[in-house]
């Protein structure tokens, strides 16, 4: 029997000469951050004025959630003219060797996204090198959920902002909202949650949380369905981007600063 070729969506060399390509017509900064298992961890940097505010996006922690990661790509592809007049760190894909076998770990059987407390861990520590000492206007985290039954976000910052919202209603247009009343526990409302506390069942410190307690305003987590159709699932996350990004380039929609 003839083995079965991966899926375009875990095909992490495709996915990284793309964004090489895009760094290179840009003119942007992209690291090699760490190699983690072989495979390397890239940091991008817009490089623009320092005056302008400064955003945070992140795809691909876990493996097994390829849409978010080519989602990203998408919508970077889409808006890099824009983008080179602001401030925006990127991180593609954290966790290549979980894209690679499809797999929500790394390859030491390590949820990296239950981990950012740890400044010693190899990718942890180079990742927190890389962010310096900037504060972020809002940190985007890009995410896939294999229970949802649509697409819904987590958001920790001012209740007020009406800019996730609408990013959520564009997203919603190309996938229905999770029409749950509770999400790992967590009270949700039209696929919107706002925790006040961190679910019981996480042990350790994920990527968003530490953002929020360390250099971000304000953060949000989209979560589109795994079990959906790949290609809406890229075009979910893409169309919620270009909103956040649309909505952060109004002068009267901006995150106020966290309490």
């Amino acid at each position: 029997m003839t083995a079965r070729a991966p899926h375009p969506a875990h095909d992490f060399p495709a996915l990284a000469e793309r964004w090489r390509d895009l760094a290179r017509r840009a003119g942007w900064h992209l690291a090699d951050v760490a190699r983690i298992s072989g495979y390397p961890i890239y940091g991008l940097r817009t490089a623009a004025s320092p005056r302008s505010w400064s955003v945070y996006a992140s795809a691909g922690i876990h493996g097994d959630e390829p849409a978010a990661a080519w989602g990203l790509l998408a919508w970077a592809e889409a808006e890099w003219r824009r983008m080179r007049e602001e401030n925006w760190v990127i991180f593609p894909c954290l966790n290549p060797w979980g894209l690679v076998h499809n797999d929500r770990h790394d390859a030491r059987g390590e949820d990296l996204n239950r981990g950012f407390q740890r400044a010693r861990h190899p990718l942890v520590s180079r990742w927190r090198r890389f962010l310096g000492a900037t504060r972020y206007r809002l940190t985007v985290t890009l995410h896939e959920d294999f229970d949802a039954r649509g697409v819904y976000a987590y958001h920790l910052g001012d209740s007020s902002l009406p800019f996730v919202r609408r990013a959520l209603a564009r997203a919603a247009r190309v996938i229905p909202r999770d029409p749950r009343t509770f999400i790992d526990g967590l009270a949700a409302r039209d696929g919107f949650i706002r925790p006040s506390r961190k679910p019981r069942f996480l042990r350790g410190e994920p990527e968003a949380r530490w953002l929020w307690r360390h250099r971000a305003e304000a953060i949000v987590n989209l979560e589109t369905p795994s079990e959906f159709a790949f290609e809406k699932r890229v075009r979910a996350h893409r169309v919620f981007l270009a909103s956040v990004a649309a909505s952060l380039r109004g002068a009267n929609d901006r995150p106020a600063r966290a309490a």
